[in-house]
């Protein structure tokens, strides 16, 4: 056993500090999980709506662009992580929370929406 467990144990105080801010950051996260997950969903909505009027007006334009292509890549991968990966790492249940695995899912996602990002900027300049 740990000293500080013991103190943990035996303090009038510390325990229900500890585990208020154990309850009250799990209960961020999950929120935010939640509010990321809706606001992504309608976001999706839009983005792939304005995304589409964009195209049409230059199809063409698009359809031989490197840029474009690169972005198309990118956002089918990033759509990929988010409802895969992603999903499963925010969702899944009784699993201690994994330090290294949420920065490697963040990283990931990060990579591939800045893929996005770049590829549709550079459309214009390709």
């Amino acid at each position: 056993m740990f000293p500080s467990s013991i103190a943990l144990r035996e303090s009038t105080w510390m325990y229900p500090i500890v585990e208020s801010v154990h309850v009250l950051s799990l209960t961020f996260f999950v929120g935010l999980s939640v509010l990321w997950d809706l606001c992504l969903l309608a976001a999706l909505a839009v983005m792939f709506t304005s995304g589409f009027l964009l195209f049409t007006s230059e199809a063409l334009k698009c359809w031989e662009n490197g840029a474009f292509w690169m972005k198309m890549e990118f956002l089918v991968a990033a759509l990929l992580f988010t409802f895969t990966a992603r999903r499963w790492y925010t969702q899944r249940e009784g699993a201690d929370p994994d330090a290294r695995l949420a920065s490697v899912v963040a990283v990931v996602s990060l990579a591939l929406w800045t893929g996005v990002g770049i590829g549709g900027r550079g459309i214009g300049f390709y």
